[in-house]
C-alpha cells in the first residue's frame, strides 16, 4: 500500500491484534474488531477524501489493492460475529440419558456437530469463490489489461445502495469488483479461522 496508507493499516492491525488478546468473552472481542475495523475504514475514506488520486494508476491500486485490505476486516469480523452466534452451543448431558450415555460420548457427539458447522462455514467461501472465479483468478494471476474496467468506478454502471454491503452504502468510493474482491479477502481470512477451529478442543 501507498501513499501513507500502509501506516494507518499497520495501525489497524495492532490495534486489532490487541483487542484480540484482552481478556473478554471471543464474541465481545470480535464485536469489538468488527468496530475498530469500520472506524479505520472511515479514517481511510477521509484521507483518500483530502489527498485526492494523482491518477488513474493511484485510484485503481486504491480499489484493487488499499480498500480490500482494510475493508476486508469489516467482513471478516461479520462473518466471525454471525458463526459464533450460530455455533452449536454446548448442553449438558440430560438427567434422563445419565447413566445410559457416557458422558465423554457426549462431549465427543457435540465436538463433532461443532466441526461439522464450521466445515459448513467454509464451504460458503468455496461457493462465493466458484460463482465469482473469473474475477478472483484474473487478481490473483497479476493480470492488470481489464483493471481500468474493473477498477475506475467511472467507467462502471455502480449498484444500487441496497445491493452494497453495509460499509458501502454511505460512500462514493466503491466499485462493485472491488467489493467482490473484498469479500473473498474475508472469507479467506475466515477459512484460516475455522481451520483452527476444527478438531480445536471446545470448552463447554
Amino acid at each position: 500500500m501507498e501513499n501513507g496508507f500502509d501506516l494507518l493499516h499497520n495501525d489497524m492491525l495492532a490495534d486489532i491484534a490487541r483487542c484480540l488478546d484482552l481478556e473478554h468473552p471471543e464474541k465481545e472481542n470480535v464485536e469489538s474488531c468488527f468496530f475498530i475495523a469500520r472506524n479505520y475504514w472511515t479514517r481511510l475514506q477521509s484521507l483518500v477524501r483530502l489527498r485526492g488520486f494523482e491518477n488513474d494508476g493511484d485510484e485503481i491500486r486504491f480499489y484493487r489493492k488499499v480498500k480490500p485490505n482494510f475493508a476486508s476486516h469489516i467482513e471478516y469480523f461479520s462473518l466471525l460475529a454471525e458463526g459464533l452466534m450460530f455455533v452449536p452451543p454446548w448442553v449438558p448431558l440430560p438427567e434422563d440419558l445419565q447413566g445410559k450415555i457416557e458422558e465423554s460420548a457426549w462431549r465427543r457427539t457435540w465436538q463433532e456437530s461443532v466441526n461439522d458447522f464450521w466445515r459448513q462455514e467454509e464451504i460458503r467461501g468455496n461457493r462465493f469463490y466458484r460463482k465469482n472465479q473469473a474475477l478472483l483468478d484474473y487478481c490473483a494471476s497479476g493480470c492488470n489489461e481489464h483493471d481500468q474496467e474493473y477498477f475506475l468506478p467511472r467507467n462502471i454502471a455502480v449498484s444500487t445502495l441496497s445491493l452494497r454491503r453495509s460499509h458501502n452504502r454511505d460512500t462514493e468510493l466503491f466499485t462493485p469488483y472491488e467489493e467482490i474482491l473484498t469479500t473473498w479477502h474475508a472469507y479467506k481470512m475466515y477459512s484460516q479461522h475455522i481451520k483452527r477451529r476444527v478438531n480445536e478442543p471446545v470448552s463447554s
